[in-house]
């Protein structure tokens, strides 16, 4: 009987856990109440901007309480305030308003 030598087969690699890449598609959020989504929807809105709420308020004449109310998610603003809102955010008060919150990657 002849003895076959075996070769000594190599560890094999672990493949490298890839970082998973942002999708293609926007994430769509709903927050909770409609007024915490608008408040999301203006904090990202002024983040966006650069600009601070209460300075953002006394240029639009916004009364600050609303908008603090408004900023922090606790409630919606008036029909009037909605539309100075919407108009120094340059978004459609319907954009404002909408239930959902639409974040897309860049």
């Amino acid at each position: 009987m002849t003895k076959r030598k075996l070769k000594a087969k190599a560890p094999m690699k672990k493949k490298a856990a890839r970082a998973k890449a942002p999708p293609e598609e926007p994430l769509i959020y709903t927050v909770g109440e409609p007024s915490e989504v608008f408040g999301k929807k203006v904090r990202i809105r002024l983040e966006e901007l650069g600009l601070r709420p209460l300075p953002f308020a006394k240029a639009e004449r916004i009364d600050e309480v609303p908008m603090s109310e408004c900023y922090m998610g606790g409630i919606l603003p008036s029909e009037e305030n909605l539309k100075k809102l919407a108009n120094g955010l340059g978004l459609s008060p319907k954009t404002l308003l909408a239930k959902k919150l639409i974040i897309k990657y860049s």
